[in-house]
């Protein structure tokens, strides 16, 4: 047992050498011996069959270039909550599966980022078809914030946007410049107006139209009054209506409730 698991300790050092050289740089990256946090509690909290699936899961991911970070955190969180181990392994094939798919979506010559491949899962978890995702995707520039795009569609569908006039409020934001600071104003935008008592795709379809009436370099979501945005002849929604939750989260967007099942595995 001693041997095995020394032989263990050692792959898994290995694996976080290769998780780290996979992630983002960050200013808090840790240094090249050093084990993530995360897979030592996965390697002391779970047991050892268990254990074993989660590591296969994480280097079939490295292999297969898909993000690690996610299926980290995931198992991380099953353990918090005291998910069962069986549940938590099969949550994070689950998730790998969505990750393959997302990233499948992207692969149109230049290799995806592991952030994009991840906030396409994310967005397909929150009900963006993956016929939109890829309308974003294949207009998208080479610096544009393609993650916090497909995030805002998710945020957008919130609040009750069709997925035609959240596509489109997208499209209008790119012809401008696909400015960042624009684009973190739009469901804001959306917000004011359904605050007034306009229906959720009348309301994108007003903020897209002053999009793209707006001179290209304007900042016309930030003042809270969008200048050209007009709800004349809009019609409101009935008394005692009122515009529709948000079932996915708040004015930040916010993703479903968390999908690890309470119980079963996988």
């Amino acid at each position: 047992m001693t041997i095995h698991r020394g032989i263990r300790g050692l792959w898994l050092g290995v694996l976080t050498a290769l998780i780290v050289a996979a992630a983002p740089i960050t200013a808090q990256e840790p240094d090249a011996g050093e084990i993530d946090p995360r897979l030592e509690r996965i390697r002391a909290e779970l047991p050892e069959g268990v254990v074993e699936r989660v590591e296969a899961r994480l280097e079939a991911a490295l292999a297969e270039g898909l993000p690690v970070e996610p299926l980290l955190d995931k198992a991380v969180e099953g353990i918090a909550k005291r998910v069962p181990p069986p549940a938590i392994a099969g949550a994070l094939d689950q998730l790998a599966q969505e990750l393959g798919r997302a990233q499948s979506l992207l692969a149109d010559g230049v290799p995806p980022t592991p952030t994009d491949v991840a906030a396409v899962a994310d967005a397909m978890r929150r009900g963006v078809p993956e016929q939109a995702i890829q309308r974003i995707a294949q207009g998208a520039g080479p610096e544009e914030p393609l993650a916090m795009a497909v995030h805002t569609m998710g945020d957008l569908m919130d609040r009750g946007v069709p997925v035609e006039q959240a596509v489109s409020v997208l499209e209008a934001w790119r012809s401008r410049g696909a400015r960042v600071e624009e684009l973190r104003q739009l469901p804001a935008a959306v917000d004011r107006l359904m605050r007034q008592g306009v229906l959720p795709g009348q309301a994108a379809a007003a903020v897209a139209n002053a999009i793209r009436g707006g001179p290209p370099g304007s900042q016309p979501m930030l003042d809270g009054q969008t200048p050209g945005m007009s709800v004349q002849g809009v019609p409101p929604i009935g008394p005692g209506a009122g515009p529709p939750a948000h079932p996915g989260g708040d004015d930040k967007g916010g993703g479903p409730p968390d999908d690890i099942p309470p119980g079963g595995g996988g």
